[in-house]
């Protein structure tokens, strides 16, 4: 029977109390469509009622067998003494036409007598997450009463044992669920449905809020390892625009580089990220760690940060997993759109320079304007004039290449926008007999702007210590465009049977110009040089699970996803200039200066897993099982083509703009002539294969001790290739290496219920960390980002990890939550980064004998008291690390340090309000983090630190009538300065004026 719209108003109908033996019919009438049905005249234990305008009625009754008559309708019911019998009833052209009666039986009330113990809970609503205050809630059968507060939050007195409630508001669609009354039952997490949407059945056995923060914490409660959550509610409330900016405020989570997430102080090797339980591709060449900015907040419902493994997890595992989740489609009708715009001081309205582009910029995807001719992209051998033992091109064919590519070694000014933002997602459910399709869609644009104006320095021993050699002035434009998009279709039916599709794409561009100015020693005269770069990353990810409950308690889960990373870099330039006596710019003298580099990059994986859940009883005791297979392969192939100039008679030159040099009258033999200079390692491939099986079982132990063991057996191939330049045979690899292991990884997960909501978590498991593909490539070679010189180690092994976790958890109420964490992980082999002896400081990777990893973790979320509708929360995390370096090859200054990353403080803390009524939402946020190594001392240099940042921001939301809303962020209101410490000298990398300010309007269904 479809109940919908029903209860309106019943806050209005007095919880009157009445004495023995007296019992109580209370009931209330709705139209078909929802409406409440007024002024319904009934009979009611021989009293005639009607009901009130919002379909309520009440009457008084003796014990005993009653009747209830009304239009076209009569029954007969039980009422009993001190106790409700509840009527709901639907009418249609003034006639009952359905009802239904919860009648309790016809004996004196047990629980007079009885334990009374106290059941809390809190009531959300099941759209946004938000509380909902002074919704109502009854315990059929019992004279039992809640109000909610306003922060959702409600307690009752029931006698031990299990109760049907009822939970009504004016606003809302009513629901019952049935609970169990005990000491030491956790708090209870309610939605409540806004009035009008259509329910195929009132009653809601187990209501869950999408990405709201209790249900998230009750998962959290719930789950068999150490994890910690992140919801949609909690990523909207901060502000954040991608998952990486809001991981940051995750307990133990620092972002680096503002796009790569350290777990536990450890870095992105030793952080792995699943989406929807897929493993991922990596869009960076040098790496496999996914950078967490590709991924817009507003396409995610939670982030779970699993902390403690588990043989379901995959077995490189170092500081944790980051389980992303995409939002699922609504059941009910949805759609939302939003505008924003943002102003930084010291940046938008500035006048910054930047190096011709194309007319789709703006897009985030190059028109071609950067692209790399056809006649050099197809080239079979390099450009270069050829000799006896090498075959080359003629001169007038070099010079009709130079005279191909775009003249770009120019900086025009421009003034720099606002940033910009709009998103709009939409989505519905419709149900076709027993089966329920759903569908969401969801698209997010936003570009953004920033410019930096700070000064380097470079740094040798001297006699009396450090002393500077190079000092440079950089200023510095970065463009940021973002565009991304999820759809996601399920279909669900029968018995929670359910199958979901789901794809995304998106695509993150950079652009940066920088122009670095100082006093070049060697040619004695102040110099420039310029750098213009535009960095395409893109993720597409296609996905289907499958989750098939199939009687028994036996439950099959299965998965296939495929992802393809793309980094593409076309035309990055760098040229340098110095100025003469006379104030003139002229071409720089020095060969090599004037550079174009075009990069390419696809990562593909394809991840598979199948999942058997079952319950099997040993003896007195159920356990579960759980054991499953899974598959993945990644594939990549990156290419790097660097391109150069020989300047000839540059005195000819003289007096022309930079943009007048690279012309057709000048590109010849005898003045400016194209040339190779791409190494014949720049050019790769590379595979990974991973194979698993792994057996759990969760066994209960007493009535509060739990115990989640078991263990994987996954084997991994790793191969690299690195060709040779123009190579056109597959097997013409100038190196080959190829990593093969197999590892069994145990783990054992324990949690006891001390109750009052209370939990404690032990756990030990031992995992792997393998090298990137790349590092195992003996071949020397360039890195494409940072153009550093990097030889692998072919002789590189996996490292193995120790961990051990205890945790202590307590759910005070319903979205509270305090936990007391510690953890140790002992490192055998870790792999560490490592300078060769040489002038060019080449840095390699070796197998450092071991490295210990110790911190403590707290957290706590919890409301306000004495002010209503104020939460505060906050965590801080205390982490030691060491790395033994010692009887490594190297240059290195230490041998013993702290991990590369790690910050041995991270402190975060949230005071928001929140008036669901009135629809207004504030946050007011603090992050820091300790410093941390950012460059590994090498040559006697010390360790060189970035220095700690301190930020603060406001974000602010209001509702305003016809469904729109608000939003202000202010953003780095503290204006901190970014800097760097080597030794006791300090240098500045970002200036301390640049926040920011933001404003979006909304409009939602």
């Amino acid at each position: 029977m479809r109940l919908s719209g029903v209860l309106l108003g019943l806050l209005g109908l007095p919880g009157l109390a009445w004495a023995d033996p007296s019992g109580r019919v209370i009931g209330w009438a709705f139209e078909e469509g929802g409406a409440a049905a007024a002024g319904l005249a009934l009979t009611v234990c021989g009293q005639p009622t009607q009901t009130n305008a919002q379909g309520a009625f009440e009457v008084d009754c003796a014990p005993g067998e009653v009747s209830i008559v009304g239009p076209g309708w009569s029954t007969i019911t039980a009422v009993a003494p001190g106790l409700d019998t509840e009527a709901l009833l639907t009418v249609s052209g003034g006639q009952i036409t359905a009802a239904a009666i919860e009648a309790p039986p016809l004996t004196e009330r047990a629980a007079v007598d009885a334990v009374l113990v106290t059941v809390s809970g809190v009531i959300l609503d099941a759209e946004t997450g938000q509380p909902v205050a002074d919704a109502r809630i009854y315990a059929r059968g019992q004279d039992a009463e809640g109000l909610a507060d306003a922060q959702g939050r409600f307690t009752l007195s029931l006698p031990a044992g299990e109760h049907q409630l009822s939970i009504v508001h004016a606003r809302y669609s009513a629901a019952t669920l049935t609970v169990t009354a005990a000491p030491d039952a956790a708090p209870l997490s309610l939605s409540l449905r806004p009035a009008g949407l259509s329910l195929a059945d009132w009653v809601v056995s187990a209501p869950r809020v999408e990405g709201g923060t209790a249900a998230l914490l009750d998962e959290r409660r719930e789950a068999a390892t150490v994890n910690d959550v992140l919801g949609a509610e909690e990523m909207a409330r901060s502000g954040a625009s991608d998952a990486a900016s809001a991981l940051q405020r995750v307990t133990g989570l620092t972002l680096v580089g503002g796009r790569y997430i350290y777990v536990r102080g450890l870095g992105e090797r030793y952080s792995s990220t699943l989406l929807n339980g897929s493993s991922l591709p990596s869009p960076e060449p040098e790496r496999r760690v996914v950078p967490l900015d590709l991924f817009p907040a507003s396409m995610l419902e939670a982030v779970i940060v699993q902390k403690s493994y588990s043989p379901d997890m995959p077995g490189e595992f170092g500081g944790g997993v980051l389980s992303l989740r995409t939002r699922r489609a609504p059941a009910e009708p949805m759609l939302k759109i939003g505008l924003s715009g943002g102003f930084t001081q010291g940046v938008t309205g500035q006048t910054g320079f930047m190096a011709p582009g194309g007319a789709k910029d703006w897009t985030g995807r190059d028109d071609g304007s950067r692209a790399l001719p056809l006649g050099i992209a197809t080239a079979d051998k390099a450009l270069t004039t050829g000799n006896m033992f090498v075959e080359g091109y003629s001169e007038e064919e070099l010079e009709a290449f130079g005279e191909s590519l775009p003249n770009r070694f120019v900086m025009n000014p421009r003034t720099l926008p606002p940033d910009a933002g709009l998103s709009v997602s939409g989505g519905d459910s419709v149900k076709l007999g027993g089966l329920t399709l759903g569908g969401l869609a969801a698209i997010t644009y936003g570009q953004s702007w920033d410019l930096n104006r700070y000064q380097r320095s470079w740094y040798a021993l001297g006699s009396d210590g450090l002393q500077v050699y190079e000092r440079y002035d950089f200023e510095e434009v970065e463009r940021n465009v973002r565009l991304g998009g999820v759809v996601t279709t399920s279909a669900l039916w029968g018995d929670d049977q359910e199958i979901v599709i789901t794809s995304a794409l998106n695509r993150n561009t950079d652009q940066s110009e920088r122009l670095q100015e100082g006093f070049d020693a060697e040619e004695g005269a102040l110099s420039r040089t310029y750098r213009s770069r535009w960095i395409e990353r893109q993720l597409l990810y296609e996905q289907v699970t499958g989750h098939h409950p199939i009687g028994e308690g036996l439950i099959v889960d299965w998965r296939y996803g495929y992802a393809k990373a793309t980094r593409a870099e076309p035309d990055r330039l760098e040229w340098s200039t110095l100025q003469e006596t006379d104030g003139d710019w002229v071409m720089h003298p020095k060969q090599g200066r004037f550079l174009r580099y075009y990069g390419g990059m696809v990562d593909e994986s394809h991840d598979g897993a199948f999942d058997l859940t079952a319950p099997v009883q040993v003896g007195e005791t159920e356990l579960t099982l759980k054991g499953g297979l899974w598959m993945t392969k990644k594939s990549r192939a990156s290419e790097l083509r660097r391109l150069g100039y020989k300047i000839d008679n540059a005195q000819d030159l003289v007096g022309l703009e930079s943009d007048q040099w690279f012309t057709k009258e000048h590109i010849n033999a005898d003045q400016i002539r194209l040339e190779e200079s791409s190494a014949e390692s720049d050019d790769y491939t590379a595979q990974q294969r991973q194979e698993a099986v792994y057996l759990m079982a969760t066994v209960p132990v007493g009535e509060r001790l739990s115990v989640v063991g078991g263990a994987r057996l996954e084997r991994s191939t790793q191969e690299v290739q690195s060709y040779k330049l123009f190579s056109v045979d597959p097997t013409d690899a100038s190196s080959t290496t190829t990593l093969r292991t197999t590892d069994l990884l145990p783990a054992v997960n324990t949690a006891y219920d001390l109750g009052e909501a209370q939990k404690v978590r032990v756990s030990y498991a031992k995992t792997v960390s393998r090298p990137d593909l790349r590092e195992l490539s003996e071949v020397r070679y360039y890195e494409v980002v940072a153009n550093r010189a990097i030889q692998g180690n072919p002789e590189l092994q996996r490292g193995l990890i120790h961990h051990v976790d205890a945790r202590l958890e307590r759910y005070p109420a319903p979205g509270e939550s305090v936990s007391l964490a510690l953890f140790y992980k002992r490192f055998v082999d870790p792999i560490e980064s490592v300078v060769i002896p040489g002038s060019d400081q080449t840095r390699s990777f070796a197998n450092a004998p071991s490295a210990n990893n110790l911190g403590v973790e707290l957290e706590a979320r919890r409301a306000i008291p004495w002010v209503p509708n104020l939460y505060a929360a906050g965590n801080v995390s205390l982490i030691r690390s060491r790395v033994d370096l010692t009887g490594l090859d190297g240059t290195q200054t230490s041998t013993e340090r702290p991990l590369q990353g790690q910050s041995p403080y991270v402190v975060n803390a949230q005071l928001s309000y929140e008036d669901v009524d009135r629809g207004l939402n504030a946050a007011l946020l603090y992050n820091v983090s300790g410093p941390r190594i950012d460059q590994v001392g090498v040559a006697g240099l010390p360790d060189a630190y970035e220095l700690p940042v301190h930020r603060l921001d406001l974000v602010a939301s209001a509702g305003l009538p016809r469904g729109f809303t608000a939003q202000v962020k202010l953003q780095n209101l503290l204006t901190p300065a970014l800097r760097s410490r080597m030794g006791t000298e300090y240098t500045t990398l970002q200036p301390a004026d640049q926040w920011s300010a933001s404003l979006g309007l909304s409009w939602g269904l």
